[in-house]
């Protein structure tokens, strides 16, 4: 099992069109995120699919990341469509 497939089981469980988590939360989710996801932009970047695990994992659950706010430490995801 992959690190990130929490974050896929954890989002496409949902049925809202926006979920804002915060770093706490999505730590208890997959188990601990990595210093970089509190630190770099990038690592959040949803075009990256084919290179990071975690962008993979949002993506195939049907969500983009549409917000991030590294000082307060919180993310918002938002579903796809089309």
């Amino acid at each position: 099992m992959a690190k990130y497939d929490a974050l896929r089981r954890f989002l496409a469980a949902r049925s809202e069109p926006v979920v804002r988590i915060s770093f706490e939360e999505l730590d208890a989710v997959v188990g601990g995120l990595p210093r970089s996801a509190r630190t770099y932009r990038e690592w959040w970047d949803n075009g990256s699919t084919s290179v990071h695990p975690q962008a993979r994992a949002w993506a195939e659950a049907g969500f983009a990341v549409e917000a991030l706010d590294l000082e307060r430490g919180l993310v918002r995801f938002a579903r796809r469509f089309g």
